[in-house]
């Protein structure tokens, strides 16, 4: 892998929810409402493919290099 992770930094110290209950989501996390939260079999190969085509991912190719 061409990275590592070299140190850690929280950047909410005022403890504040980055969902708005007045939001889209209402106050629910975006994760939460897609059943990604948990962790089972089908948690497990969420990332793996892309929901809207129904193709195989690549992380580095699809997600890595275009950031």
């Amino acid at each position: 892998m061409p990275t590592q992770k070299t140190s850690t930094t929280l950047l909410d110290t005022y403890k504040r929810k980055a969902w708005r209950s007045d939001g889209p989501t209402s106050g629910r996390c975006f994760w939460e409402l897609h059943h990604v939260s948990g962790w089972d079999n089908v948690q497990e190969n969420y990332f793996n493919k892309n929901s809207v085509t129904g193709k195989k991912v690549d992380w580095y190719t699809d997600f890595y290099y275009p950031l």
